[in-house]
């Protein structure tokens, strides 16, 4: 039966970690947050981010948009990049429909870019993904489960499902430089459950409740959901839990999983910038 991880204890270490290291910085850092349009769940998340962020001992400001236009969006990011008090911006998402995000992201200082999000800091990542500091927070994140259960990444077996620029791509370029053979999964793939049932570790980041099921997996795997989706009003990720829990040795819930992990993961990364 697996170990159902716990992420909120893994922050609160982190978290412990960081502080350490504002009270060595001498000054705090400061994380802005900018969104746009008014939307409970956004605003849920930035708070979530706001209150681990003071917990660290970091400075937190938010600048949510009632006014859903480009030239508002512009304006406030053009001013946060020139604000010496600044040290690190997040755009948090989704945008309002017709909004690209990417567009957006490319606006942020790549020097306080936390979610590793912007062209220049995800080629930086592309060219050294062993190597770089300041990592995309899913891959932090991952990297501190890895590191804290002891997993042995070089030569292992690992399935990745979904492409996607927040975790699977960076996932899967970051497990290949740490020697891991890799198998990309998408909606493309066929029989992808007979590939993922090969697999030790399974890193899913699709949003599809319940599609990893008990077919997938591999007795004794570690899988870590990092999905995200709404069902009847609940937050679920992509593994169905049931199903899969008697045969995996480790899993990560959503929520409470990566979640809080991934947000200690970002403060990591502003102390770095």
């Amino acid at each position: 039966m697996a170990t159902i991880l716990d992420g909120t204890i893994i922050a609160e270490h982190m978290h412990e970690r960081i502080r350490v290291r504002v009270d060595a910085l001498g000054v705090a850092p400061m994380l802005a947050a900018v969104a746009v349009g008014k939307d409970p769940a956004v605003e849920k998340f930035i708070a979530i981010k706001k209150k681990a962020a003071e917990r660290c001992g970091m400075l937190f400001s938010s600048y949510i948009l009632e006014d859903v236009s480009d030239t508002s969006l512009r304006e406030t990011i053009a001013f946060l990049n020139v604000d010496d008090e600044v040290t690190g911006i997040f755009l948090e998402l989704p945008l309002p429909s017709g909004m690209d995000s990417s567009t957006y992201m490319d606006l942020i200082d790549p020097g306080k870019d936390v979610d590793v999000l912007t062209s220049q800091r995800r080629a930086m990542f592309h060219a050294d993904p062993a190597g770089l500091v300041v990592l995309p927070p899913t891959v932090r994140a991952l990297r501190e489960v890895c590191e804290l259960r002891g997993v042995v990444l070089p030569g292992m077996q690992c399935a990745v499902v979904g492409g996607g620029q927040l975790v699977g791509d960076p996932i899967a370029r970051w497990l290949q430089a740490q020697g891991a053979v890799v198998a990309l999964i998408d909606e493309n793939t066929k029989d992808p459950a007979a590939i993922a049932s090969c697999a030790s570790l399974i890193v899913s980041g699709v949003g599809k409740p319940k599609l990893i099921t008990k077919k997938w997996i591999k007795e004794g795997a570690t899988v870590i959901d990092f999905g995200y989706a709404l069902q009847k009003g609940k937050v679920t990720g992509d593994v169905d839990v049931k199903s899969v829990a008697p045969l995996a040795d480790l899993l990560t819930p959503v929520p409470g999983g990566m979640g809080p992990i991934m947000v200690a993961a970002m403060l990591e990364n502003l102390c770095e910038l």
